[in-house]
C-alpha cells in the first residue's frame, strides 16, 4: 500500500500538470503528448466491453470528421490545474484509435511521454483525469485483461484497448492512464457497466501520430473487407458440418470489391496463417495487417474444407469517410 501511495503521488507530480479539464462543466478531461496537441476522448463509443468480431472489416471507432469531445461549447477551453486556460480546437481524429486530436497553446507544460513496455494482466495502473479543471484526479488499479481489440460501431473493429480497476470519475474521460512509471498506455475513455475501465491503448508512436492528424498526413488502416467469426467459433462450426477442427479465424462475409474479394477469399474459408506467422485469434491477422510491407501484398494461408491453399492479397486503406 505504501508503494500505490508513492506511485500516485509521483503520478500527480509528473503527469499532473499535462491534464486539463474541457469546459468548466465536466465534459471530459484531455493530456498533452506533445508540444501544442493533445488527446482526449471522442463522443461516441463503442458500446460494452472488448469483443472479437470483425477486425480490419472497417476504420476504428469511425466518425463523420473529427468529433469534439464536448458538447455545448462554442469555444470551448482547456482548464489546467494551475486555473490556466486556453482555447482548444479539433485537429482530426486518429484513424487507428478514434480518439481526437487537440490543438491548444501547452507553453510550459511538458507532454506525458509513452510507456516503455505495454501492460500485462495484474500490473499497477494509475487514471488520471481533471474534470472542468476543478483538479486532478488520480485513482488506482489493475490491469483486468490482456489488451485486445476492441469492436466499434457497427461491428467494425477498434483499436488495442484495456481493461483495468481504477475508477473513472465523471468528467474524467479522456484523461490518461499511467504505468507506475508515469509513462503513458492509453486514454480512458468509458466504463462499460461492469465495475472496469476501459482505456485506448496509445503505442508508442502516439506523439508522432498526433502530429500526423494535426498535419493532415495520418496514414489510413488498411482493410481486408471481411467479417470474422474468433477460433472458438469456427472451430464449434466446422465441427457441426464434419469438418476436422483446426485453429485460425473463419471468414463469415466478404465485402464487395474489397482486397479480400479480388483475391478469392469466401465464406467459409479458415484464415490459419498471415505472413508466414499462425493466426489463432483476431489479433493476429490484426498485427499482420498492421506489419505489410508497403506495397500492401500479404500472404494468407486459408483451409477451404479440408484443402489448404495460400492466397496473395493486396491491402487496400480505409477510404475516408
Amino acid at each position: 500500500m505504501t508503494d500505490t501511495s508513492e506511485h500516485i503521488r509521483s503520478a500527480a507530480r509528473s503527469g499532473g500538470p499535462a491534464v486539463f479539464g474541457l469546459g468548466r462543466w465536466g465534459r471530459g478531461s484531455g493530456v498533452v503528448v506533445a508540444d501544442g496537441l493533445a488527446l482526449a476522448a471522442p463522443h461516441h463509443h463503442p458500446r460494452g466491453g472488448p469483443h472479437h468480431h470483425h477486425p480490419h472489416r472497417g476504420a476504428p471507432f469511425r466518425h463523420r470528421g473529427p468529433q469534439p469531445p464536448w458538447r455545448g461549447d462554442r469555444n470551448p477551453v482547456a482548464v489546467f490545474g494551475d486555473g490556466r486556460t486556453v482555447d482548444a480546437e479539433s485537429a482530426g481524429t486518429d484513424p487507428r484509435t478514434g480518439l481526437v486530436v487537440l490543438r491548444l497553446d501547452t507553453t510550459g507544460v511538458t507532454p506525458i511521454p509513452p510507456a516503455a513496455a505495454d501492460p500485462r494482466l495484474g500490473d499497477l495502473v494509475l487514471a488520471l483525469g481533471n474534470p472542468g479543471g476543478r483538479g486532478l484526479r488520480v485513482t488506482p488499479g489493475f490491469v483486468a485483461s490482456e489488451p485486445r481489440i476492441l469492436e466499434g460501431p457497427g461491428g467494425r473493429t477498434g483499436p488495442m484497448g484495456i481493461e483495468h480497476s481504477a475508477p473513472l470519475t465523471r468528467g474524467a474521460a479522456g484523461g490518461p492512464l499511467l504505468d507506475p512509471d508515469g509513462g503513458l498506455l492509453g486514454i480512458n475513455v468509458m466504463r462499460p457497466g461492469w465495475g472496469l475501465t476501459l482505456a485506448v491503448a496509445t503505442g508508442a508512436d502516439v506523439a508522432q501520430r498526433a502530429a500526423a492528424v494535426a498535419g493532415g498526413t495520418v496514414a489510413r488502416p488498411r482493410t481486408l473487407g471481411v467479417a470474422l467469426a474468433p477460433g472458438h467459433v469456427a472451430q464449434r462450426l466446422r465441427r457441426a458440418v464434419g469438418l476436422p477442427e483446426a485453429e485460425g479465424v473463419l471468414v463469415r462475409a466478404v465485402d464487395d470489391g474489397s482486397p479480400a474479394a479480388a483475391a478469392g477469399l469466401g465464406d467459409g474459408d479458415l484464415i490459419t496463417q498471415a505472413g508466414g506467422a499462425p493466426v489463432t485469434e483476431m489479433a493476429d491477422l490484426a498485427r499482420a495487417i498492421d506489419a505489410a510491407p508497403a506495397d500492401g501484398r500479404l500472404t494468407l494461408t486459408v483451409l477451404r474444407g479440408t484443402e489448404t491453399r495460400e492466397v496473395e492479397v493486396v491491402l487496400a486503406e480505409e477510404p475516408v469517410a
